[in-house]
Formats: C-alpha cells, sequence, structure tokens
C-alpha cells in the first residue's frame, strides 16, 4: 500500500514539518503560526515551519493532524516521521 510521510525536525526553536498528504496539509493550517514556505509542483511536498514552538508542541500537534501516536524515527538523518494511507 503506498502511504503518505508527514516528518518533523526541531533546529535552533523552530520546527519544520514536511507534508506530503493533502489532508493533513489542511489539518496543519488550522493551528495559528504555521508558515507555508514551499510547495513542489511535480509530486507535491509541502513545507511549514514555525518559530518559537518547543519539540514537545510540535510532536503533539504532528501526532494530532496525523491521528496517530505511533512516531517512527529516520535511521539515517533522526527525523521523525508518521505515515498515512494514500486515498485515491
Amino acid at each position: 500500500m503506498t502511504r503518505h510521510i508527514t516528518s518533523l525536525w526541531y533546529y535552533r526553536n523552530e520546527s519544520h514539518m514536511q507534508i506530503t498528504d493533502p489532508i493533513v496539509v489542511e489539518k496543519l493550517k488550522k493551528y495559528n503560526g504555521w508558515e507555508y514556505v514551499i510547495i513542489n509542483g511535480i509530486k507535491p511536498i509541502y513545507l511549514f515551519r514555525k518559530i518559537g514552538i518547543t519539540d514537545f508542541s510540535a510532536l503533539k500537534i504532528l501526532q494530532r493532524i496525523c491521528g496517530t501516536n505511533e512516531i517512527e524515527v529516520c535511521p539515517d538523518t533522526g527525523e521523525l516521521y508518521v505515515t498515512t494511507p494514500m486515498v485515491d
């Protein structure tokens, strides 16, 4: 089954979320302060950032917008990520 990936990384008082799932994008847009950074037109990849958020708060938002508590860690980069099913 093909799945969307939503990843989260935190660097110096800034959280970034990279999202491929349009449903998750719409949920994140409802949260205050998340700035839309870029979109790739070939394969939709949305990047958001928020300055001045704790890593714990960003993690809780990731869990809420993806609807799961199952967060995985990428062994190569250390980024946190969640997969969601791709809806046709």
